[in-house]
């Protein structure tokens, strides 16, 4: 998982930039009729709804001071939805996301540096044989009751879907989903 501040401001900032350099819809420049352009649009909205899980998280907000930052979301959300212009209308860059709602999000990004897990590419692989492990030691312990079995498997498809997600540019809390399978093995194995 990355960063999905980060992530954001990356999407928001190319999209700002093009239409610094040319007027444009955003229907224009970024096509849902094409695979593409649905992508960065799934991508941009993954992101927004993670930020929204992290800054509402209560464990998160009972360590970090982030209100500031949930004051601040709802705007973030107004360039993906054309909210001050529309789909169709021929706007240009300010018009799209301001300089300073992109700086709180690049802040935002910065903040959570460190505080958010990110899932670098041997860890990826390493997470990859943890999954199948599990796999392959749910299917060998038969002992275990049924919800705890169904329990585990769900969790398992969970971090399958995630790490299949992930290829094409979609985030999951990692982090989240791998300390719910670790409790999980707790209970069976006590």
């Amino acid at each position: 998982m990355s960063n999905p501040a980060l992530v954001l401001h990356d999407i928001y900032s190319e999209w700002r930039e093009e239409l610094t350099d040319q007027r444009s819809s955003l229907a224009a420049m970024v096509s849902l009729d094409t695979i593409d352009g649905a992508r960065q649009i799934a991508v941009a909205a993954e992101a927004l709804n993670r930020i929204y899980a992290i800054l509402h998280s209560p464990a998160f907000g009972a360590k970090y001071k982030v209100a500031v930052f949930q004051r601040q979301y709802p705007e973030w959300w107004k360039p993906l939805v054309c909210y001050n212009s529309g789909w169709q209308t021929v706007i240009d860059a300010d018009t799209f996301i301001s300089p300073a709602h992109l700086d709180e999000i690049e802040t935002f990004a910065a903040f959570l540096d460190g505080k958010v897990y990110e899932l670098q590419p041997e860890a990826s692989r390493a997470l990859i044989e943890i999954v199948a492990e599990a796999r392959r030691a749910l299917i060998a312990d038969t002992a275990l009751s049924d919800p705890l079995r169904q329990y585990i498997h769900l969790l398992i498809q969970k971090i399958q879907n995630a790490l299949d997600d992930e290829t094409v540019g979609l985030n999951f809390d990692y982090a989240e989903a791998v300390a719910g399978l670790r409790t999980a093995f707790q209970a069976a194995a006590s």
